[in-house]
């Protein structure tokens, strides 16, 4: 069986051109379908990463309205190498919210950016020295956010692979 998917009439490049328009404006969603909903980093497979005993949580919930938007909340302590002290760590409490901006959308790349980074009141980024002295590194963190590459694989229905090999398990309520 053969199927014919040619459209029976061939629009214009300025039609062509009109509808690009139409669906850029109307706010249409460019997040990939499997990352929506809310998904749990799991910190252990974090702290493989960064060979540290990392504690804490990480939420990111993927929503559609507004156009690609991106919430997360956190609550993270990373000891700093070596761990000479308990008091030499760093701690990452808040939220943000921030717009997912897909990198090369139409391609095979699984990656993207954040733009329009907000982090609210309850945000306290700081690094803290042995002696217990800290330092904010709040703007520090958020221009992480703003300049960073987020990658992901293997997204299913339960789980997905973030940044390098980092695990995160779909919340479901």
């Amino acid at each position: 069986m053969n199927l014919d998917l040619t459209p029976e009439t061939e629009l214009s490049s300025n039609q062509r051109h009109l509808e690009f328009i139409e669906l850029t404006t109307e706010g249409i969603s460019l997040i990939d379908p499997c990352l929506l909903g809310s998904w749990r980093v799991d910190i252990e497979t974090l702290g493989n990463l960064l060979d540290k005993p990392v504690t804490g949580s990480i939420l990111i919930t993927f929503e559609t309205s507004p156009a690609n938007e991106i919430t997360a909340s956190f609550d993270v302590t990373i000891p700093r190498r070596p761990p000479e002290s308990a008091t030499k760590r760093r701690e990452h409490i808040g939220s943000l919210s921030a717009t997912m901006e897909p990198m090369n959308p139409l391609g095979d790349h699984k990656q993207f950016r954040l733009t329009r980074v907000e982090l609210d009141d309850s945000n306290s980024h700081k690094r803290y020295k042995a002696d217990g002295d800290w330092r904010d590194i709040t703007t520090s963190t958020e221009e992480y956010f703003l300049n960073a590459t987020f990658r992901y694989t293997d997204c299913s229905p339960t789980m997905m692979i973030g940044m390098h090999a980092i695990t995160l398990i779909r919340e479901t309520y």
